[in-house]
C-alpha cells in the first residue's frame, strides 16, 4: 500500500506498533496491527478469508468497543469463522479445493504474495497487472454520528436522550452529500412505546415531524470538532430527527434502531429522491458481481445505504467509495458514528453464509438537465465541472458554439451515465476544438471506467485531438459500452485510431456518426478497435488517412457489427484503405459501401483467421482493389457498382434517385451506405441535380420502419419559408412526450434526424408504437413507427 498510494497516513515509512487480538465468545478471529503514525489494518485468523479484511489509514480500532465499527467487524468475523467450523470442525481445519466448499479457494493465494519477500513483493507490484491499483470516493465528507447535536431533538429515554439511530444518521449524511431536498413534503406521526434499550423504560408519547420546512444545508457542517454553533447545531438535529421520525425510529438511550428497506418508500415519498431506488441481497450475486454493483454505483456518484444483521443485531452505515489493489476488492464504509469509525473493508468470496448484507442503491434525487455555454456562462463553468458534479442520469446541454481549454477537453467521465448533448441537435454548431499539438496533447472524451449505454454523447463535434498513446478524439477503454449518435469527429490524430481508440473490452455503439479527415501514424486512421467489439449504425468515413494499416478502420482481435456504413476516399500507405483485419478479426459488414479509396485496398485481411462477412453491400473502385471482399461481389447481394450521391465534393452523401445504393434498386431492396435518396435522378457521371423542395411542410416516412437500434426520419420545408422554429417530438401511445429530437430554428432545406429508441433521459424506450410529429408555426404532421429490438 505504501508503495502504490506514496506513503501510509503521510508517512513513507510507517511502522506497526502494537498488535492485539480481536477475541469472541474466547475465539481469536482477527489480529489487529496498530500503524504509526495513525491507522490499522485487521488480518483474520482464518487463511480461507483476504488477507486484509479492513484498514484506516485516518482512524484508531479498539478491540474492546462494542459499539460503532468495531462491534459491526466482530459480528462479521464470527459468522464467516462459524460457518467454517461448523462445517469443517474447526479454523485449522484444510478446506477442499472443490465441491461444496464456504470460501473461494483463490483467496488463499493472496496470503502467500503478502507474506513474500519484500524485495520479491515490489517486484511483483512493477511487473504483474494484476497488482494495480484504482479507486473512487469517499464521496462522503461528512463525519456524523447519532449522539449530540445530532439527537438534540430526540426524546428522552431510560439514562438520557435517546440517540438518533444508524439508519438516520446514515439517510441524513446521503442527503447531506445531494443536499437535496429544499424541503420535503408532508407530515408524518407515530405512536413511540418508550426506552426500554437500556433495562429500563421511559413513558411512551406520540412522535411528529413537518418535513415542509427548508432544510439548512448551507448551515451544517461536515462533523462537529469538537462543537458546532447553535446555528448549525439547529439544522443537524432538525434534520436527524425528521429522517428518524420517518422510518418510525424505535428511539433509545443505548441503541435506537429502524428498518433501513424502507428507504425505498420513504426517500422518494417524503424527500423527493427517484423513485428507481431500490434494494439488493449480498447472497444473490458473486463476490465479483456485487463488487461491480458497488463500483457502478460509486462511479455515478451514488452513494448507498449497507446494511448488516447478525440476527440479533443491525447495522446501517454508508457505503461512499471502491478500492480494487492487489486483487482485493474493498468498499468504505461510513459508519456514522465520528470520524473514528471510517474504514475500507474487503468484499470476501464467500458461499452461502454472507449474513444478512444488503444495500439499497439508485439513490439520488430524480435526474436534472443543466445548460452550459461556450463562455462559461451557463451553470457550470465547464463541461467536467459538470461532469464530476452531477449524478447518474442527469443531462448536461451544451448551447452552439466552441468549447475549448482546460475543463472543456480531456474530460474523464469516470464511470458516469450521463447524457452529454448539443442543446441545438446540430453538430456543425456545437463543437469541442480540443487544440491538441504534439507538443501539447489533447483529446476530447476519455470513457474508461465501465461507462454504460446509458451514457450518450449526442450531436457534438470533436475536433483537433492529438494524443499519442491512442485515441486523438476520443479514449474508450475496459468495460466501457457507451453510446455515440450523431457526433463529427473531424482532424484528429493519434498514433492508433486517429478519432477514436476502442480497447481491452470495451463495447460502445456509434449511431449516425461522421469521421472525416481523422489521421493516424501506424494503424486506424479514423477509428480502432483492440480485444473490444462495437457497433457501427449508419456511420460515414471520408478522407481519412494513415502512415500504416487501416485507412478508416483497424480491428485487432475485435469483430464489430457495421451495418448502413459509407466509407469515402479513405487511405492506408499500407493494407486497408477502408478496413484493415488482424489476428483474428471478423466483422459482419451489411447494406454498407465501401468505395474510392485512394490508397490500400478496401478490406484486408492479415492472417486466415480474420473471415469478414458481407451482405448487400457495394464495394467498388477501391486504389488496390476489393481485397478480402472481393470473393463476396457477386454473391449474398453484394455488388461493385458506382454509387451515385448527390453532392460528394460538398460532403452530401444522401444517394441519386437511380443509384444501385438506393431502397428499391440495391439488389436486397434496401439502402446501402448511411443516407438514401435526398436527390433526382442523376445517372453515372451526370450532373446531380437536387431534388426541388416540395410547396409544403412535409414529413417524409422514417426508414427503417419498423426499426430496432435506429430510424431516421426526413422532413423538408418549402422554398420561401424563411426562419422558422422547429419541434420534432416522438410521442407514446398515449400521447405522452417521449422524447423531443429537435427544437431550433431552420430555414428551407431537407433535413435528417436520427432516433435510437431512447427517451428525454437517454434510456431505452419499451417495444411498440410510437408517433413523431413534427410542428412549424400553427401546423404539424404526424406519423406512425414501431420500435421492435
Amino acid at each position: 500500500m505504501v508503495e502504490q498510494n506514496g506513503s501510509w497516513a503521510g508517512s513513507e515509512n510507517p511502522g506497526i506498533v502494537d498488535a492485539q487480538d480481536i477475541v469472541v465468545d474466547g475465539v481469536v478471529l482477527a489480529r489487529c496491527y496498530s500503524i504509526a503514525p495513525m491507522g490499522y489494518i485487521i488480518v483474520p485468523i482464518l487463511k480461507e478469508m483476504m488477507p486484509i479484511k479492513a484498514y484506516s489509514m485516518d482512524s484508531h480500532f479498539d478491540v474492546h468497543q462494542t459499539v460503532g465499527f468495531p462491534q459491526l467487524l466482530k459480528e462479521r468475523l464470527h459468522i464467516y469463522t462459524k460457518t467454517f467450523s461448523d462445517k469443517y470442525g474447526n479454523l485449522e481445519a484444510i478446506q477442499p479445493l472443490s465441491g461444496d466448499i464456504v470460501f473461494n479457494p483463490a483467496q488463499k493465494e493472496r496470503w502467500a504474495q503478502c507474506s513474500a519477500d519484500p524485495a520479491l513483493f515490489l517486484n511483483t507490484l512493477a511487473t504483474d497487472g494484476s497488482s494495480s491499483r484504482s479507486t473512487v470516493g469517499p464521496l462522503l465528507s461528512t463525519v456524523w454520528h447519532q449522539g449530540s447535536p445530532y439527537n438534540n431533538l430526540c426524546p428522552d429515554g431510560d439514562g438520557g436522550r435517546c440517540i438518533v439511530g444508524c439508519v438516520s444518521t446514515a439517510v441524513s449524511q446521503v442527503m447531506k452529500y445531494f443536499e437535496w431536498p429544499p424541503s420535503g413534503i408532508g407530515d408524518h406521526s407515530y405512536y413511540w412505546p418508550g426506552d426500554t434499550s437500556c433495562g429500563g423504560s421511559t413513558p411512551g408519547e406520540t412522535l411528529y415531524a413537518d418535513f415542509s420546512d427548508p432544510y439548512a444545508w448551507e448551515n451544517m457542517p461536515n462533523g462537529c470538532f469538537p462543537i458546532c454553533g447553535e446555528i448549525a447545531q439547529d439544522a443537524l438535529a432538525e434534520l436527524c430527527y425528521e429522517v428518524a421520525v420517518a422510518f418510525n425510529m424505535n428511539f433509545g438511550n443505548c441503541g435506537s434502531g429502524a428498518y433501513t428497506s424502507e428507504a425505498i418508500t420513504i426517500m422518494p415519498g417524503y424527500f423527493l429522491y427517484d423513485n428507481s431506488i431500490n434494494q439488493q441481497y449480498r447472497g444473490s450475486y458473486t463476490a465479483e458481481a456485487w463488487f461491480e454493483m458497488i463500483k457502478y454505483e460509486i462511479n455515478n456518484g451514488r452513494p448507498m445505504l449497507y446494511s448488516f444483521n447478525s440476527g440479533t443485531s443491525g447495522h446501517a452505515v454508508v457505503c461512499d467509495g471502491w478500492l480494487d489493489e492487489l486483487g482485493f476488492s474493498q468498499y468504505h464504509i461510513n459508519y456514522g458514528w465520528g470520524d473514528e469509525h471510517t474504514a475500507w473493508y474487503t468484499v470476501d468470496d464467500i458461499f452461502g453464509a454472507t449474513g444478512g448484507e444488503r444495500i439499497i442503491r439508485n439513490i439520488s434525487p430524480e435526474p436534472i438537465s443543466v445548460t452550459l455555454s461556450a463562455d462559461g456562462l451557463g451553470d457550470y463553468p465547464t463541461i467536467q465541472e459538470a461532469v464530476s458534479d452531477l449524478y447518474g442520469g442527469c443531462i448536461i446541454e451544451l448551447a452552439d458554439g466552441v468549447y475549448s481549454g482546460d475543463g472543456n477537453r480531456d474530460i474523464v467521465l469516470a464511470g458516469k451515465s450521463l447524457t452529454i448533448r448539443s442543446q441545438s441537435g446540430d453538430p456543425a454548431a456545437c463543437i469541442i476544438d480540443c487544440e491538441g499539438t504534439v507538443e501539447n496533447p489533447h483529446r476530447g472524451l476519455v470513457l474508461s471506467m465501465g461507462e454504460d449505454s446509458e451514457c450518450v454523447i449526442e450531436n457534438i463535434t470533436i475536433t483537433n485531438g492529438y494524443d499519442g498513446s491512442g485515441g486523438g478524439g476520443v479514449s474508450i477503454d475496459g468495460i466501457a459500452t457507451p453510446v455515440l449518435s450523431g457526433c463529427v469527429f473531424s482532424n484528429n490524430t493519434s498514433s492508433w485510431g486517429g478519432a477514436v481508440y476502442v480497447n481491452n473490452g470495451a463495447n460502445p455503439t456509434f449511431n449516425n456518426c461522421r469521421f472525416t479527415q481523422n489521421s493516424a501514424t501506424n494503424s486506424g486512421g479514423a477509428l480502432r478497435i483492440r480485444n473490444s467489439d462495437a457497433s457501427l449504425n449508419y456511420c460515414v468515413f471520408d478522407g481519412n488517412s494513415t502512415d500504416g494499416k487501416g485507412g478508416a478502420l483497424e480491428c485487432r482481435s475485435s469483430s464489430p457489427d457495421i451495418s448502413y456504413c459509407t466509407f469515402l476516399q479513405n487511405s492506408a500507405v499500407s493494407d486497408g484503405g477502408g478496413i484493415h483485419l488482424l489476428t483474428s478479426s471478423s466483422p459482419v459488414i451489411t447494406n454498407t459501401i465501401i468505395a474510392l479509396g485512394t490508397a490500400g485496398n478496401a478490406v484486408h485481411c492479415a492472417d486466415t483467421g480474420s473471415v469478414p462477412t458481407f451482405s448487400c453491400c457495394d464495394i467498388f473502385s477501391n486504389a488496390g482493389g476489393p481485397g478480402a471482399a472481393g470473393s463476396w461481389i457477386g454473391t449474398n447481394n453484394n455488388i461493385a457498382l458506382e454509387p451515385l450521391f448527390c453532392d460528394m465534393a460538398g460532403g452530401d452523401f444522401q444517394q441519386c434517385a437511380d443509384s444501385p445504393c438506393a431502397s428499391g434498386q440495391s439488389p436486397c431492396g434496401m439502402q446501402i451506405g448511411a443516407y438514401d435518396v435526398g436527390c433526382s435522378s442523376c445517372g453515372a457521371g451526370a450532373d446531380v441535380e437536387p431534388i426541388s423542395l416540395p410547396n409544403r411542410l412535409t414529413l417524409s416516412p422514417c426508414a427503417p420502419n419498423p426499426f430496432g437500434t435506429l430510424t431516421e426520419i426526413t422532413y423538408s420545408l418549402p422554398d420561401g419559408a424563411g426562419l422558422h422554429q422547429m419541434v420534432l417530438s416522438i410521442y407514446g401511445p398515449s400521447g405522452r412526450l417521449v422524447r423531443t429530437l429537435i427544437n431550433s430554428k431552420r430555414s428551407a432545406g431537407i433535413y435528417h434526424v436520427s432516433w435510437d429508441g431512447t427517451d428525454q433521459t437517454g434510456k431505452p424506450v419499451a417495444n411498440g408504437v410510437y408517433f413523431y410529429q413534427l410542428r412549424w408555426n400553427d401546423r404539424s404532421e404526424t406519423r406512425r413507427v414501431l420500435l421492435i429490438k
